[in-house]
């Protein structure tokens, strides 16, 4: 239900500190968070920039987390477009652009979506 070109463009926004790349980010590096998902519930945490996020084993338990993160807090809430998704996953108030964020991620997921066609 979820598209792999938004997973994908999430995770190379949110990772992507070193000119877009998916996973240079120091968070991730020390978390597998592929998402900078704030920490919660039962998961180890690590501290970073003066907040907690969750820390996975690795970064295939880091990518199931999002996607079951996306379906539980999103999904769940119908809130099943970048549109509306967006504005509640980095919000304003964490010093995050939306608008941006959103135009970022339908660029990420048009250049993904490119790679799979093939021109006649």
């Amino acid at each position: 239900d979820i598209a792999p070109a938004f997973v994908a463009a999430v995770w190379r926004h949110e990772t992507g500190q070193v000119k877009g790349e998916i996973g240079s980010s120091d968070l991730y590096k020390k978390s597998f968070n592929p998402a900078g998902i704030v920490a919660y519930g039962r998961w180890p945490k690590v501290a970073h920039n003066h907040r907690e996020f969750n820390a996975y084993e690795s970064p295939q338990i880091g990518l199931m987390s999002l996607v079951l993160h996306l379906k539980q807090f999103y999904g769940a809430k119908g809130l099943l477009h970048i549109e509306t998704i967006i504005p509640v996953f980095a919000p304003v108030s964490d010093g995050n652009s939306p608008a941006s964020y959103i135009r970022a991620v339908k660029a990420d997921m048009d250049a993904m979506r490119k790679l799979g066609r093939v021109e006649p």
